[in-house]
């Protein structure tokens, strides 16, 4: 044993000393340590030592599930010190930030894993503490503050932590609480998650699959009130069948025994499923797309039974790509979209499981389709995905026409996320900042078919996919389900995940107007532009405006007045229009005509007087027409009407619309030439 310069004995600890507690409860202290690997095939990794109560400690033996920063603090106040640890790995660092509850004998069991940092930077410490005086553990790290909730819980949301890659996720209440939930399928698993309406999921029910599911879908499919799940089992083998496979809900969060369905063979890769009563039963049929090896693909309807069940498959189409549903014509009946490498076709629905030929809205190949009423006019739209994004607005018979399109490109959902009634779209692509990375964006809508420009919520150097927008904390806002992969671009995660993005969008509004260029061609005339309040994030409240033009000095400067002066919006009223008038005068503006010069005014006076001795004093009948020419000729010169030495020059305003209320206060200008 070595001793310093004082004597005092050093004792080796074989790493770097993190953090200190007495974590197996026997009064002695405890450390977690991080070895320093021999060579560099080794890699680093935390490790618990305990101690021997006379400063010395036992060797390595208690391997912690992470590398990373380590904190000890009893979070539930049980009296056991508790372990919170920032995964570490290398290529830029893990995301995860995960909680452990100490069991007082050395051990942890595993509370929640908290996705953050998902730009690789890594913490070089955490901080446990209760930052806000509630009497809850908060945690602290780079820039980032969980405050804990009473149910154990810190304020983002935990994430889902899986073995395999994610397959899919649908949302549904499985337990009819009132919370959404989640069913997330891997290669092998499918995992029924149960929120707890905050935000949180916590994996309830695990069930084994056969064989990977590749799509599926919940519904109510035998009509006793719980939700059903149901998917595709892909084929082991290209002669192997693929199958329907249905799980029946108990409307508790669990499922029963899986029972399949017989589909079709000699296709490995059968495509995407919908949902729907194609054919006016009242029961869920199920629409599949399967492609061949070789050979155009075909699509295939099975109808349901009514007690999980279905009908072998029928041939409804061919070559139909990605698939989605909707009554596209407004008839009452199902009808399908289809995207491809050919383009983007409609099936309509007949009303029987068939559809009519394909009308192809577009010979652009996309690759993805998703649905909805993107500029509120109660028709159904397209945005298709491909290389770029295209949008198709509805015209409600089944055709459409093309709105401008975005040039973002990646899988995109459709969801009000900034709550103010207009559909936006959420998509997931490469960013700005450069290679090996993934965007999540927001494009706001505009509630026309057009969108704004794309808003980050989210950079990260792992595979980010969005899955589902639901309100999974039940505050009235639309958050976003990802996916996360567990595959770095050079070393292998060691689980995916799912976690959400929680929409902390604040309560607000805006205040627009129709046109910022307002222009008025004549003295005495009038113009009108269009105010447009919009809630954002479930504002509720009274908004009051006013407006004023300036410069207003002048006399008979331009007025505005607006109608209504005040007006409500809020969760069922997401906007609302005022109309602004701006009037001019027109006597003010016919004060610009310039006025007679003095010296025409005097010479106007003196003509009177020479026109008049002229005419008096012609005694002669042969000099009086001559007479009356020339003083005709002389008043028109000097007393003529009033003329102007120069047209009157346009005027330029501004106007200003001041939109409040309470605390909120929002302005928007605009331009004004009058002549």
């Amino acid at each position: 044993m070595e001793t310093g310069r004082s004597g005092v004995p050093i004792i080796s600890i074989g790493g770097d000393l993190l953090a200190a507690g007495d974590i197996n409860g026997d009064g002695k202290i405890d450390i977690v340590v991080q070895n320093k690997p021999t060579n560099i095939l080794q890699s680093p990794q935390d490790y618990v030592q305990f101690g021997n109560g006379d400063g010395t400690f036992q060797t390595m033996t208690n391997p912690l599930p992470f590398l990373g920063p380590v904190a000890l603090h009893d979070i539930n106040g049980d009296g056991k010190l508790d372990l919170v640890i920032q995964n570490t790995y290398p290529v830029g660092g893990a995301p995860f930030v995960s909680v452990f509850l100490g069991l007082g004998n050395g051990n942890f069991t595993h509370l929640h894993h908290y996705l953050l940092d998902l730009d690789g930077s890594n913490s070089r410490n955490i901080v446990i503490a209760d930052f806000n005086n509630d009497g809850l553990a908060d945690i602290a790290m780079n820039s980032t503050l969980l405050l804990g909730e009473n149910n154990l819980t810190f304020a983002a949301a935990p994430a889902l932590a899986f073995s395999n890659d994610i397959y899919g996720v649908v949302v549904g209440d499985f337990n009819k609480d009132g919370n959404p939930d989640m069913a997330v399928q891997t290669a092998t698993d499918l995992t029924i998650a149960l929120g707890n309406g905050n935000g949180a999921f916590i994996p309830a029910h695990n069930y084994r699959v056969p064989q990977p599911v590749v799509s599926f879908a919940t519904a109510d499919l035998n009509s006793d009130g719980n939700l059903d799940l149901v998917g595709v089992v892909t084929a082991s083998s290209p002669l192997a069948a693929w199958n329907i496979i249905s799980e029946l809900g108990a409307g508790d969060g669990s499922f029963r025994s899986p029972v399949l369905s017989p589909g079709s063979s000699g296709v490995p890769d059968p495509g995407n499923i919908v949902l729907g009563d194609f054919n006016g039963d009242g029961k869920s049929d199920l629409v599949i797309t399967e492609t061949p090896q070789s050979g155009p693909g075909s699509l295939l309807v099975l109808f349901g039974n009514g007690d999980g069940t279905f009908a072998r498959p029928v041939v409804a189409g061919s070559n139909p790509g990605f698939i989605i549903s909707g009554d596209f014509n407004a008839d009452g009946k199902l009808d399908l979209a289809a995207a491809s490498a050919t383009g983007i076709g409609i099936l309509l629905g007949n009303g029987d499981g068939t559809f009519q030929p394909t009308r192809m809205v577009s010979s652009t190949a996309a690759q993805r389709l998703v649905a909805g009423d993107v500029n509120l006019d109660g028709k159904l739209d397209l945005i298709a995905t491909g290389a770029q994004t295209l949008v198709f607005l509805g015209n409600g018979d089944g055709t459409f026409h093309a709105a401008p399109p975005l040039n973002v490109s990646g899988v995109t959902l459709i969801g009000d996320i900034n709550g103010d009634g207009s559909p936006d779209l959420v998509l997931s692509r490469p960013p700005q900042s450069g290679p090996g990375t993934r965007e999540i964006d927001v494009l706001p809508g505009n509630s026309d078919g057009t969108f704004g420009s794309p808003i980050a919520l989210i950079t990260s150097r792992f595979a980010l996919v969005p899955l589902a927008i639901a309100d999974f904390n039940r505050d009235s806002l639309q958050d976003v389900a990802l996916s996360l992969s567990p595959y770095l671009a050079i070393v292998e995660f060691p689980f995916g995940g799912v976690f959400n993005l929680l929409n902390t969008t604040p309560q607000d509004f805006t205040a627009t107007l129709s046109s910022t260029v307002i222009s008025i061609t004549a003295p005495g005339q009038s113009a009108t532009t269009t105010v447009t309040i919009r809630s954002m994030a479930e504002f509720a409240g009274t908004v009051s405006l006013t407006c004023s033009i300036s410069p207003s000095s002048a006399v008979g400067s331009p007025t505005c007045s607006l109608s209504p002066a005040t007006v409500s919006i809020g969760p069922t009223r997401h906007s609302a229009t005022v109309t602004m008038t701006i009037n001019t005068s027109a006597g003010a503006m016919s004060m610009a005509v310039t006025k007679r010069p003095f010296f025409l005014a005097t010479f106007c006076f003196q003509s009177v007087g020479l026109v008049s001795v002229i005419f008096w004093s012609s005694k002669s009948r042969r000099l009086f027409p001559y007479a009356t020419v020339l003083a005709i000729g002389l008043l028109m010169l000097s007393c003529g009407g009033q003329r102007s030495t120069d047209s009157p020059s346009s005027s330029s305003y501004s106007v200003t619309l001041r939109a409040s209320s309470a605390n909120l206060v929002h302005t928007a200008t605009a331009s004004l030439t009058v002549p």
